[in-house]
């Protein structure tokens, strides 16, 4: 277990308009998918690398200042580690500070993210592949390819020349402050396990997913298919014998619906009819 802690700013409190471009891509789970099999079709080296406090990474273009107010408990912690920050306390005990970084839960944060690492690996010799822009391929001297798949501050690198694969840490150990790497022929990455273990072939599977659902749930009985004749059979919230669910289940079933959602998209698609049904009838659950 770990406790994570971080200062995340009020994007719901930021005016859209004056952003001309918000977006920011991610590899699609097609993209992915390829880059995995074809690297288990060509026996290629796999690791996956996280950039830790990615965003902090990426500075604020300028365009729009962005201030922030801080609360009176994380101003005092910040008066403590510098005291030259006193002065400017108001009355209620509170900080306003311009933002130079991509704080995490600001609506730009992620594209400036996306445009740091795209430059970052473009300036490495790394082209973006036109049909999907998080898929980065370099050729190396002696014609072996490798290839990264990026999905925020997650990044599978594949290639057979284990000096490429070495080539690319030294490019983020250069560039970022804070990164972990995986390896070996089993990796964890965006929630899927890839295992590579037999050669020419790569199995993908979500048992920590499924396991999470299980412990907050602890079904006693099984399904064949959650898909049952009785799916489509609805009964409204305010009908005779229902209960309204309290805010804190609506707020764990929506989660897992998620959960279920991104399992169905990847390793998992036999959900696929149970959970699209579902995402229709999430407001009416009772």
């Amino acid at each position: 277990d770990k406790l994570k802690a971080r200062i995340v700013g009020g994007g719901d409190q930021q005016d859209r308009s004056l952003y001309k471009d918000l977006s920011a891509p991610t590899v699609s789970t097609t993209s992915f998918f390829s880059v995995a099999g074809i690297a288990a079709a060509e026996n290629r080296k796999v690791i996956s690398l996280d950039v830790g406090v990615a965003y902090l990474n990426a500075a604020m273009d300028g365009t729009v200042i962005v201030h922030m107010s801080i609360d009176p408990a994380l101003s005092a912690v910040l008066v403590d580690l510098d005291p030259t920050y006193r002065p400017f306390l108001d009355y209620k005990g509170m900080l306003v500070v311009a933002l130079d970084k991509a704080l995490y839960g600001c609506i730009e944060s992620a594209n400036l993210w996306y445009k740091n690492i795209s430059a970052t690996l473009i300036g490495g010799g790394y082209v973006s592949n036109p049909v999907d822009p998080c898929v980065f391929n370099k050729t190396g001297p002696t014609g072996t390819q490798c290839t990264l798949a990026l999905h925020v501050d997650d990044i599978l690198a594949t290639s057979a020349d284990a000096a490429l694969i070495e080539e690319f840490v030294d490019l983020i150990h250069r560039t970022y402050h804070q990164y972990t790497v995986q390896e070996g022929p089993v990796l964890g990455h965006l929630g899927m396990t890839l295992d590579y273990r037999v050669p020419g072939q790569v199995s993908i599977t979500m048992e920590g997913c499924v396991q999470t659902l299980m412990s907050a749930y602890d079904p006693q009985d099984t399904a064949v298919t959650p898909a049952t004749s009785e799916l489509f059979v609805t009964r409204e919230p305010d009908a005779p014998g229902n209960r309204l669910a309290t805010p804190a289940e609506h707020k764990k079933d929506r989660s897992a619906l998620a959960v279920c959602l991104y399992m169905a998209k990847r390793t998992y698609p036999q959900l696929g009819c149970a959970v699209a049904f579902l995402t229709t009838r999430v407001n009416q659950w009772s």
